[in-house]
């Protein structure tokens, strides 16, 4: 463990010797910038905003509510009473009828169905969240991908750099040679033709790299030039771990299930209700009277279920069945979890054993050039065996420097997949 945290340090101090405090951007930087600049991080907010009217919505349901009502029709038959009383008349009420008023009603017991509709709206709104938290963290390796990309171009053209100045010297030994006579004009050409070779690798990785580092601008939102330096912070290593997103997100849906599952069980069960009336009509409530007049009704009822076809039941296994796919969802992003852990450390063991044959390599490359240098100045060799050899030590500083970011890359990639904490504190 010592070992891999002191390469850790090693690697994020050979990245980051040198560079300039106003133009360079850390990966953390990245990381917390891209989560700010994502589209979409305004759905958060609104998922809250439609949450919270639903919420409301279901705790207006438990308020009184009034309604007015009217009505007014002609029948073909209306009540009539005759009396068989001297001097009595009978009653006889017209046809043409009408009926106007409000009505108030208010629930006394709904069975808790409003109140578990909020539980349920909340479950489901923590659920709409940590999906959404769950995409944005995936730009973490969108942003890894491009980053580490960016280093490596950088890397590379650092060497190549290195080759460029190298033939650059030998061409004005060769050139020296040419004069004397020791060595022909054409291998002269062939350092010069190499060189140019290499310039017009160096222009293809800068434009490769300007490609990593506009990609990069437009995920964070970042304003820097093609000269801004990338680093590795010693911080990154220093963050806790938090939970996944996804595993949020699954216990919020098993959350929002249970919910559910309680709704449907409270609404069969038994409602009750207040209610009054205020209203004037034809016939009044006093058949009697044969007028028109005001009336008032109070009084309570009750509402009850009893059968549902097993409609309830039916929703309930549903319900079940779905918590059986999110148990599935959870085990099969376990796997996979399992499979990535194991894919990085078996990566990361490789990479450090590559990196120490790498610098094996590097020490007797760089002696077999400096002797072909040698001989190529004194004309014992040609130029194309020397440009080989040249390639040779420039390819394992390459592979040294190209296997140092993957290292880091997939330490990084580590810290992703158990869950590392990047929110600002």
């Amino acid at each position: 463990m010592s070992r891999l945290m002191g390469l850790i340090f090693f690697l994020s101090i050979s990245l980051t010797s040198v560079y300039s405090q106003n133009d360079s951007v850390s990966l953390l930087q990245c990381f917390r910038e891209a989560r700010e600049n994502a589209a979409l991080k305004p759905q958060l907010e609104l998922i809250s905003a439609i949450s919270k009217s639903k919420i409301e919505n279901a705790s207006s349901g438990n308020l009184p509510s009034l309604s007015a009502y009217g009505k007014a029709w002609y029948q073909n038959e209306a009540m009539a009473i005759d009396l068989p009383i001297p001097n009595m008349q009978g009653i006889e009420v017209n046809r043409f009828q009408y009926n106007f008023g409000v009505e108030a009603d208010q629930k006394i017991f709904d069975g808790g169905v409003a109140g578990k509709v909020k539980e349920v709206e909340k479950a489901s709104a923590e659920s709409d969240k940590n999906k959404v938290e769950t995409n944005l963290y995936q730009i973490n390796d969108r942003i890894t991908r491009y980053f580490f990309a960016s280093l490596l171009f950088e890397e590379s053209k650092k060497t190549l750099e290195l080759k460029l100045d190298i033939l650059g010297k030998r061409s004005k030994e060769i050139e020296s040679g040419v004069k004397n006579g020791i060595i022909k004009r054409s291998e002269y050409d062939k350092i010069k033709a190499e060189a140019l070779l290499t310039e017009q690798q160096l222009l293809e990785l800068e434009k490769n790299n300007s490609q990593m580092l506009n990609a990069l601008q437009i995920l964070t939102g970042l304003k820097f030039s093609d000269k801004a330096i990338l680093f590795v912070p010693d911080s990154l290593m220093e963050l806790g771990f938090a939970s996944r997103p996804e595993y949020n997100y699954f216990d919020a849906e098993n959350l929002k299930i249970e919910k559910s599952i309680k709704l449907k069980s409270a609404q069969n069960l038994p409602k009750f209700y207040a209610f009054g009336q205020l209203g004037y009509s034809y016939p009044g409530l006093n058949l009697f009277k044969n007028s028109a007049d005001y009336y008032y009704i109070v009084g309570a009822k009750l509402s009850w279920t009893i059968f549902d076809w097993n409609q309830v039941k039916r929703e309930k296994q549903i319900l079940r069945k779905q918590e059986e796919i999110v148990k599935t969802s959870r085990d099969d992003f376990d796997q996979n979890q399992m499979i990535s852990s194991q894919d990085e450390k078996i990566e990361q063991e490789k990479l450090l054993q590559l990196i120490d044959m790498d610098k094996q390599i590097i020490d007797q490359r760089a002696a077999i050039s400096a002797s072909s240098a040698s001989m190529l100045t004194n004309g014992i060799i040609t130029s194309a065996v020397y440009i080989d050899d040249l390639n040779a030590e420039i390819k394992a500083r390459i592979d040294l420097e190209t296997h140092k970011i993957q290292y880091q890359n997939s330490i990084v990639k580590s810290y992703i997949l158990n869950g590392i904490q990047l929110s600002k504190p």
